[in-house]
């Protein structure tokens, strides 16, 4: 989920064209702007025409962010169905509304069983939809294990996560907000997938010596950190 949450925020077209971004608002604010060429018009008219979908991308990521940090901790991030005919399952459905239910306080509730050639857990207390993201940065209870959220970049998700639900309201097609604020935005989101997201990848797979994954911005692969 983390390398999902990497890539997927890097493929963002205003973040994989962010030098010529701040560069555009630089000349717009200081009203010296010169004439582009034609790619660079391109450019920007693609940018504008991206900017909805980018904000899809980046609630995306920060949303597999969140619960895969929710589950690095032991924590259930799907939703557990208290409509089950027992009344166990109800307590614990009800707990989850309030505070983040860990996944060994669920075994005690139900044991996990494999499907296939144990590859694949079913848990029949679980239904198929997550936990909403949110439903997670707005309850205090959730955020105390995810204190790597400042108010800063919970305010930036929270804004990002908006626009996507407008995704049936808009067409897109011009930069919303265009100036050092937006540039400021996108800098604190680069700085915190570089300083956390990229750091976590890592950990986990030298903690658990994972063979199937590489390592997020080492000297021998082509994923590097996101330069500003």
């Amino acid at each position: 989920m983390l390398y999902f949450c990497y890539r997927n925020f890097r493929n963002v077209k205003i973040i994989e064209n962010f030098t010529f971004f701040k560069n555009l608002v630089n000349e717009m604010q200081s009203d010296s702007m010169i004439a582009f060429k034609d790619e660079n018009e391109s450019l920007l008219a693609l940018l504008a025409h991206e900017h909805l979908n980018d904000s899809i991308k980046i609630s995306i990521s920060f949303e597999n962010y969140v619960k895969a940090a929710l589950l690095n901790q032991g924590f259930v991030v799907h939703k557990i169905d208290g409509n089950i005919n027992n009344k166990k399952y109800k307590v614990i459905s009800k707990k989850q509304n309030d505070e983040p239910v860990s996944i060994n306080d669920l075994k005690l509730y139900e044991p996990f069983s494999t499907q296939d050639i144990g590859t694949q857990y079913y848990i029949k207390s679980l239904k198929n939809y997550t936990l909403g993201l949110d439903f997670i940065l707005d309850s205090p209870n959730y955020m105390q294990y995810l204190k790597e959220i400042d108010q800063k970049i919970k305010d930036i998700i929270n804004n990002f996560y908006r626009l996507r639900n407008m995704l049936h309201f808009t067409t897109g097609g011009n930069l919303l907000h265009v100036g050092f604020d937006e540039i400021l935005t996108l800098t604190q989101l680069i700085d915190f997938v570089n300083n956390n997201i990229i750091d976590q990848h890592n950990h986990l797979i030298s903690d658990f010596k994972l063979k199937y994954n590489s390592p997020l911005y080492s000297e021998s692969n082509n994923l590097p950190r996101i330069f500003i």
